[in-house]
């Protein structure tokens, strides 16, 4: 969860925990025990998402893509030199020309070339620890890398926008526990102030002092609980 994330669901867990502590002052508001029902199950959801997990799992991808890449283009690079030295010493080779470009297509592309034209000298370029099978192989992993990359920033989307809709339709039900604790209940005004605490998104705010870095703010979330 993003920041904003992070405040909103705190401030659910608050309400759901009110809900829990107050169930008594609720038992005949069949809206009110709807809408705590409601906060209870948006909590128990959003906690499914966990994307400080999907974010990390993400990261490792793109980890694994950039070492996938680098093996490719050192593979190939030592392909394309190895044939180089075949063609000085007589042996009639294909190009195997690296790409100009950088870019992830045509290494791939090189990679599907260099493993076909290899084939041709088979035993040679494996003598040298560079078997056409080993060339498809790196290329493949490659391909796979990106393929993942891209599944999981697709999973991360749908993630985010999952925990954008779940959040908004919480709202709207502490939004109808406001109007339900101000008119639909007996609720004397220590519930209210308490209500009035829970119910607050927190703001962090930071504060620069001599000398050191700027760092929020601390802000207590304990809830008081009614006499």
């Amino acid at each position: 969860m993003n920041i904003k994330h992070r405040r909103k669901y705190e401030m659910l867990l608050r309400v759901r925990d009110f809900g829990n502590t107050h169930h008594a002052a609720f038992s005949e508001s069949i809206a009110g025990q709807q809408a705590f029902a409601a906060v209870r199950a948006a909590v128990d959801e959003l906690a499914g998402f966990d994307l400080a997990k999907l974010s990390a799992s993400i990261s490792r991808r793109a980890d694994g893509t950039r070492a996938a890449r680098t093996a490719l283009r050192e593979l190939l690079g030592h392909v394309s030199h190895l044939a180089k030295i075949f063609r000085a010493g007589g042996l009639e080779t294909p190009s195997f020309e690296l790409p100009k470009s950088r870019s992830d297509h045509d290494l791939r592309m090189t990679g599907r070339q260099f493993a076909r034209d290899a084939k041709a000298l088979a035993s040679e370029f494996t003598a040298h620890g560079l078997a056409p099978s080993r060339i498809a192989r790196v290329t493949t992993a490659f391909e796979t890398a990106i393929r993942d990359r891209g599944n999981g920033r697709g999973a991360h989307l749908a993630a985010r926008l999952q925990i954008d809709v779940l959040l908004k339709k919480a709202h709207l039900d502490v939004q109808r526990l406001d109007v339900i604790i101000a008119n639909g209940i007996d609720a004397d005004a220590p519930m209210r102030a308490v209500w009035e605490h829970v119910r607050r998104i927190e703001e962090r705010r930071h504060r620069r002092t001599v000398g050191a870095e700027v760092a929020p703010t601390a802000v207590s979330t304990a809830v008081s609980r009614a006499a």
